[in-house]
């Protein structure tokens, strides 16, 4: 008896396999550009202009809609602007592009991964605490 129940846990252990492995993404790093100020990442400099809108739906609330940010940024290489794009976090409505990149360059790409701080119930906010996230990711 004892044998057959050594072997019953011996072949339960043999089939036992430990968990899948899981890919886990390397954590985020952000730098923080408040509204009306700039940042410059390798000789690209981000100007974060405006907050032209605001709807995600705040904290606290169940809304019908998740809403959506969109700011303005401004991209300056060497004192030149590049370019002005606006970028949008959330949904987008009828032909809009959700491309948080800010601007491609070599092999990398400055890409925008939030802003904050994000609505509260009641809690009116106010425009210069706005922050936007950058953040640069290799191609």
């Amino acid at each position: 008896m004892k044998t057959i129940l050594c072997f019953i846990v011996l072949l339960y252990f043999g089939w036992v396999t430990s968990q899948d492995k899981v890919q886990v993404a390397s954590p985020v790093i952000a730098a923080k550009v408040p509204i009306g100020k700039a940042i410059t990442i390798d000789g690209i400099t981000i100007f974060f202009k405006a907050v032209t809108e605001d709807s995600r739906c705040p904290l606290g609330v169940t809304c019908i809609w998740a809403g959506r940010a969109k700011v303005i940024v401004e991209v300056k290489s060497k004192g030149q602007e590049i370019q002005k794009k606006e970028i949008i976090f959330g949904q987008t409505i009828g032909g809009e592009i959700a491309d948080n990149t800010v601007y491609d360059y070599g092999d990398s790409s400055l890409r925008a991964f939030s802003i904050e701080p994000y609505p509260k119930y009641e809690k009116i906010t106010d425009v210069t605490n706005y922050t936007l996230l950058v953040y640069k990711e290799k191609k």
